[in-house]
């Protein structure tokens, strides 16, 4: 924080320096004396959208002579912070002091403090930082099925006192009044930065009807918020996308049906036609609906599995069609000629694409490790054992990213595979209740699941863990319930 002072030219030019001054908000040193001293601003503040805020400084002055309120001006001015120029400025006040009731959009602003002395033209600047929070300015949101119904609930995160607090708030888009009714049966839920601009944050509604986004800061819902709007071509009216994920540098994927879809934003790519083919063939093939993008920004790529020729591969960068896996490893083809299970990106051991694979006519599973990006290589392949206890009854996957274990859930159980012991181990046993999803965020493993036994519509969970090393225990963080029958979850972040 800085204390700014600017000392402006008599005469002619004193109108036109003071004008362009008061649009300079940036924070500068001066050497005009020390006639003002502000105190009593922090450096960073918080409030909840519609609270009541009440800044108090204190002010001191070298020359008693000048302290005399009459000659002073105030303003207190917040920039919002990555606004578009017309959204950015919010004048707060023109008093001494600030006390407000905070009626700013959510989202983060620098502050700026000013006084103006009428008589010498002498000025002084202090700023600070204010973060505007709402009831769904951040938290894990929640696509839940309610009578067979989709229903978006939340679990906000708010700060206070420095403290994270969180409220379950079922049924958010009715409470908000987003003006959304989602049709059909639940599919899942995605939340992350799309794009670097302001409107730029995605939030994504899956059912098996169709794809909505609403507006990441109040929820609201509009027609052109449906998936079919952010397409350059063409698109059935019930074209609706399962799985939507994002990849590195401001790319995305898409799976709709068994048509596969790429954006970026950086080279202005939209998604357009399918980029399931490859270059050369005039006939697409059928993708499995598992995304495995990997994290580098410079050379983005994505593994996908085609049904079809039961194969690996992948899309590079901004192609738009895809190419067979190189053929220079030996520990498996990437024609296996097996069923995909399951298939995810994980940064353990500096990024391996994990796949489950099983034998078309029966229970045999194996598993397929491998890079992607600028040196994609084979790392592993083996048949999963017998001690991997029922994994061939699994119906959830997760890896670790830190120790490269796949957790996974058969009923009320979850289980932890070792790779490298190539056996499992019993990490949670929830009895009579089912888990529904589970997923890691950063090192975080996250799990949901539901009570057959409670009321329809707060029967839910959501609950986090932190993973130790050598399968020990499962470490409980937190949990979360009266919430629906959970079937996806993704965290609205800031």
């Amino acid at each position: 924080m800085k204390l700014n002072y600017l000392k402006y030219i008599a005469g002619a030019c004193l109108a036109l320096t003071l004008s362009a001054c008061y649009k300079d908000l940036g924070n500068y040193d001066y050497k005009d004396p020390d006639k003002v001293f502000i105190d009593g601003i922090g450096e960073y503040y918080t409030s909840l959208q519609g609270g009541y805020l009440e800044i108090i400084p204190k002010l001191g002055f070298r020359d008693a002579a000048d302290d005399d309120s009459a000659r002073y001006k105030y303003e207190w001015i917040a920039m919002k912070i990555g606004a578009l120029v017309a959204d950015k400025r919010k004048d707060l006040g023109n008093n001494k002091s600030l006390r407000i009731n905070v009626n700013l959009p959510a989202g983060k602003y620098n502050v700026y403090y000013r006084i103006l002395d009428t008589l010498t033209g002498l000025q002084w600047q202090k700023s600070f930082d204010i973060e505007v929070t709402s009831n769904i300015y951040e938290g894990w949101m929640l696509m839940t099925e309610v009578y067979g119904a989709p229903r978006v609930d939340m679990i906000s995160k708010l700060k206070v006192n420095n403290v994270d607090v969180y409220t379950v708030q079922p049924d958010i888009l009715t409470r908000v009044g987003s003006g959304l009714t989602l049709k059909g049966k639940p599919v899942g839920i995605n939340c992350y930065r799309l794009n670097s601009l302001s409107t730029g944050y995605a939030i994504y509604l899956m059912t098996d009807q169709t794809t909505e986004r609403v507006d990441a800061e109040t929820f609201e819902y509009k027609s052109t918020m449906n998936i079919k709007y952010e397409l350059l071509s063409n698109v059935a009216e019930n074209f609706a996308p399962k799985v939507i994920t994002s990849g590195s540098g401001g790319t995305s994927y898409m799976i709709e049906g068994t048509d596969a879809y790429y954006y970026e934003y950086v080279s202005n790519i939209r998604y357009s036609l399918p980029v399931n083919i490859l270059k050369g063939e005039a006939k697409t093939f059928r993708v499995a609906p598992f995304l495995a993008p990997n994290a580098a920004v410079v050379n983005p790529m994505c593994a996908y599995y085609d049904l079809d020729n039961k194969r690996f591969v992948r899309q590079n960068g901004a192609d738009g069609f895809m190419s067979p896996m190189p053929s220079v490893d030996t520990l498996f083809n990437y024609t296996t000629g097996k069923d995909l299970e399951y298939m995810t990106y994980t940064p353990f051991s500096n990024g391996n694409v994990f796949a489950i694979l099983r034998d078309p006519e029966g229970s045999r599973q194996y598993l397929a490790r491998f890079t992607i990006g600028a040196n994609v290589k084979q790392v592993d392949y083996d048949t999963i054992p017998a001690a991997a206890t029922d994994m061939n009854k699994a119906t959830k996957y997760a890896v670790s990213p830190d120790f490269g274990y796949i957790f996974y859930t058969v009923g009320g159980k979850l289980y932890s595979y070792d790779v490298s012991l190539m056996s499992s181990k019993l990490m949670i046993d929830k009895g009579n209740e089912v888990f529904t999803q589970i997923r890691f965020r950063n090192s975080t493993l996250v799990v949901a699941s539901y009570d057959p036994s409670k009321s329809e519509g707060a029967n839910g969970t959501l609950a986090t863990y932190t993973v130790q090393p050598v399968q020990g225990p499962l470490l409980p963080e937190n949990s979360w319930s009266g919430v629906g029958k959970i079937v996806d979850f993704s965290y609205r972040a800031r």
